[in-house]
């Protein structure tokens, strides 16, 4: 009888294939909303390739098609899940270093392997039960993602622009969006950090600022923005990032200043900002170079045996090679946020020769957190240590942004101001693995990364009270102060919950 007839090797395949498939398809299909699906490419055909080699070097011990593909199922769901069970064993206080879980990893291989050996029963008759298993876990996941994706399709809505009924304000307004920018419970309950010296001047300086303002839609940039800059809630979570940001297409905002005769100014952070129809003052030579740092293709190798192999396939440069790699491109975003702050500081001499909406979308205090307090650059092996760059970030970009009201009042004395956040720190998000699921309360950690920063300065109008608006509804009560338009304040959507899930992130 031949070992590996056409039949067997049929078989054969199809069980290495569902089984190195199913951890791949399993975190693309419940993370569908965040990213497309070519991160998991490389997971896959890495898994697939050690899958095959271990199956054609037991199939020369074993001499049977059947064992070697037993083995071959068995040795990869022990190696795409080596981080991940090494880390529930930590998170269950099961005291195990790195060696010890190491051997018993490997005293559990070499068991399974003998035992194939040895055994007289017939393990052919379990092939058709583990390949039907994980085909119907890959069924089953795929199904329950089509509705998802389906909705996506369907799910931006369409917003009326309510144009001004007063066009005789023609001051000029800038508008700026710092991404990741903690409103004041935010900052306070995530780093012990009181921002209030901070407020109050922004307050001596005339600005109305509030302390409650809750994005509560989600806390994702691409479910935000969006919204702001439509005066409405035009995304949905279960979209794609994309479609979602293609509600920055021509975006209601932009739509009610050109027909106001306002030209559009854009300092586009990251690219993040759809500048068609706007003059660009400054724009990243690169399109999100860094909110993406950590894809799902990432997640599913550091939960792998890969996670110890060192910079194997794409990772195998040199340590020393691969340090410079990494500082250059680093170097090359803080380059990129230098002139993103000189575009800033400078942006008012672009808006003197006509009614000017400036606008400006910037990633920080996002991560990487590239300055210190005094704007020195911090060691690029420390930019995504959240904890310990953030505020050191923050009180950089407090400066600037009180040098930059202070040279619009010079010189543009009447001219409308709008600082705000999409949301706050999103410290459980970037560091979950430090959260016991038991100890993590979803409620609270969702609402205090929804506190963002939120205040206006309203030029020669005094007095306006934006307390506890979220973004869009001040916005909503800025257009309606200025040219008198009647857009009502909106519900703020609410229930969006971050639930506890396990993480990888190894970076906090």
């Amino acid at each position: 009888m031949k070992i590996l007839s056409p039949k067997k090797l049929l078989i054969s395949m199809w069980i290495i294939l569902v089984v190195c498939l199913y951890p791949c398809i399993f975190m693309y299909t419940q993370n569908i909303a965040e990213e497309g699906g070519d991160s998991i490419l490389f997971p896959m055909e890495f898994f697939i390739l050690v899958a095959i080699f271990i199956y054609g070097i037991t199939l020369l011990v074993y001499k049977s098609a059947e064992r070697a593909t037993l083995f071959a199922a068995f040795f990869m769901i022990i190696f795409m899940n080596y981080s991940f069970v090494k880390k529930m064993f930590i998170r269950l206080d099961i005291p195990v270093n790195e060696i010890v879980f190491g051997i018993i990893a490997l005293i559990i291989i070499i068991g399974m392997g003998v035992f194939l050996k040895k055994t007289k029963k017939k393990v052919e008759i379990s092939l058709p039960i583990v390949g039907l298993v994980f085909s119907a876990l890959i069924i089953m996941n795929i199904a329950m993602s089509i509705p998802q994706i389906v909705n996506s399709n369907e799910n931006i809505k369409e917003t009326k622009v309510n144009y001004a009924k007063d066009k005789s304000f023609k001051e000029n307004v800038y508008f700026f969006i710092f991404d990741e920018y903690g409103g004041k419970a935010n900052l306070k309950y995530y780093f012990d950090y009181d921002n209030t010296d901070f407020l109050n001047k922004l307050r001596d300086k005339g600005f109305s600022v509030s302390d409650n303002t809750y994005n509560r839609e989600s806390v994702y940039t691409y479910d935000i923005v969006p919204n702001i800059f439509n005066l409405e809630y035009v995304t949905d979570t279960n979209n794609t990032p994309a479609k979602n940001k293609s509600a920055l297409n021509n975006p209601v905002l932009f739509k009610f200043f050109k027909n106001l005769g306002y030209e559009i100014n854009v300092i586009n952070h990251q690219r993040y900002l759809n500048t068609k129809d706007c003059n660009v003052l400054f724009e990243s030579n690169k399109k999100a170079i860094v909110n993406n740092e950590h894809s799902i293709g990432d997640y599913v190798l550091k939960n792998s045996f890969f996670n110890y192999i060192d910079k194997l396939a794409n990772y195998t440069r040199d340590r020393k090679d691969y340090a410079k790699f990494v500082k250059g491109f680093f170097d090359d975003y803080i380059r990129d946020a230098r002139k993103m702050f000189d575009c800033f500081e400078n942006s008012w001499k672009e808006a003197k020769d006509k009614p000017t909406l400036t606008v400006g979308y910037f990633a920080c205090p996002h991560r990487p957190c590239v300055f210190d307090e005094n704007g020195n650059e911090n060691n690029y092996k420390e930019l995504y240590k959240y904890k310990k760059t953030y505020i050191g970030y923050l009180k950089y970009l407090n400066k600037e942004i009180l040098n930059y009201v202070d040279n619009i009042k010079k010189n543009d004395p009447n001219a409308i101001i709008i600082f705000q956040a999409d949301h706050g720190a999103r410290i459980p998000l970037f560091s979950m693995n430090e959260y016991n699921m038991d100890d993590y309360n979803e409620k609270v950690e969702s609402e205090m990364m929804q506190n963002a920063f939120n205040c206006v300065y309203f030029g020669n109008k005094k007095d306006k009270n934006i307390e506890g608006l979220s973004c869009i509804n001040t916005m909503r009560y800025v257009l309606n102060e200025l040219y008198k338009t009647d857009y009502k304040m909106i519900k703020p959507k609410e229930n969006y919950i971050v639930s506890w899930k396990y993480d990888l992130n190894d970076n906090d």
